[in-house]
């Protein structure tokens, strides 16, 4: 079986003529300098090592810029997608855990928000669902992923569960500097999401819910004491993963 000779690049050259110059220098030292005892003394050691020390560092540069590198890159790749699932975890967790039961009067009206929300102010942040098949929040939010200074944003990308997706979504101001957001927002998921119409508090100008899904839907979102109506349809961006969005 024949191997693919090894491509010495510009780098290596310039190592390998260090090295060599640096160990010519220090035999000089060994074999001119008299007597024997006076050329073998640390400054001549130091030559060697030196040479050696470039000899290593070509090595270790193709070691970090070789196939090592790739399996490094892989390694931290895996632990990114490893901490995002877990944010993920924790976002539904939190905002899709099991509800308190009905009759529980210690239990807020609203999870994840301090306060309990009454009927009234309640009845503000409904948005009835409209008729298009298995997509019910299509089109009641306005259709527009922008308006009134906020901003409806998604990342969808493959889960480490097989046929899964990771979900990102947020709400953001495009003017925080004159238009904060704060407060709360309420997302509205597809019907088969647990707790599908839910509060989520404003941190840091920003109120933000990840999640696991199997394909794409409309988002609803309302924000400022329900005054802004924000819609976005994962189906329709191109560059989220055309399984996601086919489904």
């Amino acid at each position: 079986m024949s191997t693919k000779p090894q491509k010495i690049d510009s780098i290596d050259r310039v190592s390998i003529g260090l090295a060599a110059a640096t160990a010519l220098a220090g035999l000089v030292r060994v074999f001119f300098l008299r007597p024997l005892s006076e050329g073998l003394n640390d400054t001549t050691l130091k030559f060697f090592a030196v040479a050696g020390a470039l000899l290593l560092l070509r090595k270790i540069k193709s070691l970090s810029f070789g196939d090592y590198k790739a399996e490094f890159q892989a390694i931290q790749e895996k632990a990114d997608e490893a901490i995002e699932e877990a944010k993920t975890a924790t976002s539904m967790a939190r905002n899709f855990g099991a509800s308190a039961p009905a009759d529980d009067a210690t239990a807020p009206k609203s999870r994840g928000l301090p306060g309990i929300l009454e009927t009234a102010d309640l009845q503000k942040w409904e948005v009835l669902p409209g008729t298009v098949h298995d997509d019910p929040w299509k089109g009641q939010f306005k259709e527009s992923a922008e308006a009134r200074h906020r901003r409806l944003r998604a990342e969808v990308s493959p889960s480490l569960d097989d046929g899964w997706f990771r979900v990102h979504i947020w709400v953001e101001s495009t003017d925080a500097v004159n238009h904060p957001l704060s407060g709360r927002a309420r997302f509205f998921l597809h019907s088969t999401f647990p707790n599908s119409k839910t509060f989520v508090p404003v941190l840091d100008g920003r109120a933000e819910l990840r999640l696991t899904a199997w394909g794409a839907f409309t988002v609803g979102v309302l924000c400022d004491e329900a005054k802004t109506k924000l819609e976005l349809d994962l189906e329709l961006d191109p560059s989220f993963p055309k399984l996601f969005r086919n489904r």
